[in-house]
């Protein structure tokens, strides 16, 4: 398995684009030019988990993926995206849950994925029904109203245009399809990354297409957990 597989059964399910999936640009900004590097990969898997759960994320990887679980209502036919996954994390415990009949993993890091990868080996999750996609999260390679839910955690922050990001998480989400998107809050400064207010993120929200009555943006401290139905 490569982070650039995708099983000829898995695209049956999101309908992925076979031209530009993995055409990816290097020219990025520093905020997502830092996510490359082996070193970031190492340290998000298994360094920065304790310091997630001392209170900087909402809790450890379990209760990470428990909150959004808990607002994504997998029913076991569910087509899931774990959008800019990371480490996987999350994506992982979607795939292995039994709620969610397949899942795509997503992430422009190569060296994310690569740990992702790794991490499906070393726990023997061969079976499970996931697929790992290198791709931009500002440009999806899947065909609209693709997922019934996806999971956007903690990168809104890091992609070099969040609007434009939101929008595409919009158009590849079914009708009725839910969304579960976490970022960091200010007053974080804006040096390397961009951080938001939730009045920002309400507004973000509101032009990639999501009615205001069909979203709520919490702020848990300096973390803010935007949840959406399409």
């Amino acid at each position: 398995m490569t982070p650039d597989e995708t099983s000829t059964n898995s695209e049956k399910y999101a309908n992925v684009k076979t031209s530009g999936a993995n055409c990816i640009t290097n020219t990025k900004p520093l905020r997502q030019q830092l996510f490359t590097s082996p070193l970031i990969s190492t340290l998000y898997e298994r360094v920065l988990p304790p310091l997630w759960s001392a209170g900087l994320r909402i809790g450890g990887p379990d209760e990470e993926y428990n909150s959004a679980a808990s607002f994504l209502i997998g029913n076991g036919n569910s087509i899931a995206l774990d959008m800019s996954c990371g480490t996987g994390f999350v994506g992982r415990r979607f795939a292995s849950s039994g709620l969610f009949e397949h899942v795509f993993a997503l992430d422009y890091s190569e060296q994310m994925l690569n740990e992702c990868v790794a991490s499906i080996q070393r726990e023997n999750e061969f079976d499970s029904p996931i697929a790992i996609v290198r791709g931009d999260a500002g440009s999806l390679p899947f065909n609209d109203d693709s997922f019934d839910c996806v999971h956007w955690g903690a990168a809104m922050h890091c992609v070099p245009d969040a609007e434009a990001a939101l929008s595409e998480l919009y158009r590849v989400l079914k009708p009725g399809g839910r969304a579960y998107v976490t970022t960091f809050l200010r007053p974080f400064p804006d040096i390397v990354f961009r951080f938001f207010t939730v009045a920002e993120i309400e507004k973000i929200a509101k032009d990639a297409g999501f009615s205001s009555e069909n979203f709520n943006v919490e702020g848990k401290g300096v973390y803010g957990i935007l949840r959406a139905s399409k």
